[in-house]
């Protein structure tokens, strides 16, 4: 770094004693933090500032090195100023700036406010590490999120929205951030992380399970329209309210055999009194219509001749 210091009384036009010395001659050009505890992309602003600097041919002068250009007083946060004139540039500490440059102090309050949030973001950070090591589940409970987000298919899901792991995930989230934040969670809190742990392990081994069987099998066909004998396996069964009796009906998804389209609609009278349930195999005959959405997917009605097979 150029400097103009010489042994005994400075001579260069930055010094206090200088004649030449002229603050409203001087540009701000930034200030920064010489010693940052946390945030390393201050260091590259640093830099990033000064080769600027250099490229539009300005010259480091001033005291030494490390220290405040004008005063010499070694300093934690600087403000690069320049003079236009002998087209050199110093670094300016707090004091000086006020005092004898007269700016404003208000980045160099945002740097030790900054400052002192990346201390105590440190030290939580610190102990929620620790925390970690004694428990070692709620590490794992971080990454929640981030298996939450994973994408599974070529549709853009999510692995939370279509594995059932939804709450399970959201709530270990929601966990490791308070004890994060917080300090120490409850024991019936880690009880909790470790159980939820085991179900979301269990219901990816499940979806993982289903994704392969899935993959075996032949690309379902284009479900047919019109009036259509149906031969599948009752893959769903569940109710739903009837506005025109005030009670309810019980509502089927059928997958047909050998095509793999599948129907959803009422289910027939006979299944119903035959307590039909999801796998068994019945055929019927019924109206059907394709959904605007899905191909391979159709809404029956007016269902007849309807049975169990097995």
């Amino acid at each position: 770094m150029n400097t103009t210091t010489r042994p005994g009384r400075r001579t260069d036009v930055h010094a206090p004693s200088s004649p030449d010395f002229d603050p409203q001659a001087y540009t701000c050009y930034g200030v920064v933090d010489f010693n940052p505890e946390w945030d390393m992309s201050e260091i590259a602003r640093r830099r990033e500032l000064v080769n600027e600097m250099l490229a539009k041919g300005y010259r480091f002068g001033g005291s030494a090195a490390g220290g405040c250009g004008h005063c010499g007083t070694n300093i934690r946060y600087g403000a690069l100023m320049a003079r236009d004139d002998v087209m050199q540039m110093i670094w300016v500490g707090e004091t000086c700036l006020d005092g004898r440059f007269e700016l404003e102090k208000g980045e160099f309050q945002k740097l030790r406010r900054t400052a002192s949030l990346n201390r105590e973001r440190m030290a939580r950070d610190a102990r929620f590490e620790l925390l970690c090591d004694e428990n070692p589940d709620l590490a794992y409970a971080t990454y929640a999120r981030n298996i939450y987000d994973v994408v599974v298919d070529d549709r853009g899901a999510r692995f939370g929205n279509v594995s059932g792991c939804s709450w399970a995930l959201s709530t270990l989230a929601d966990i490791a951030d308070k004890a994060r934040q917080y300090g120490n969670p409850s024991k019936p809190q880690l009880a909790l992380v470790s159980r939820l742990l085991v179900e979301v392990s269990e219901k990816t081994d499940a979806y993982a399970a289903k994704m392969a069987e899935q993959a075996d099998k032949p690309a379902a066909k284009d479900v047919p329209t019109g009036r259509v004998e149906i031969t599948g396996r009752i893959i769903k069964v569940d109710t739903r309210d009837n506005p025109y009796s005030g009670g309810v009906r019980v509502v089927m998804t059928v997958e047909h055999e050998t095509e793999g389209w599948r129907v959803w609609g009422t289910m027939p009278a006979a299944l119903d009194r035959a307590d039909a349930d999801k796998g068994d195999l019945v055929t019927f005959t019924a109206t059907v219509e394709a959904s605007a959405d899905d191909v391979t997917f159709g809404y029956f009605g007016r269902a007849a001749k309807a049975s169990i097979i097995k």
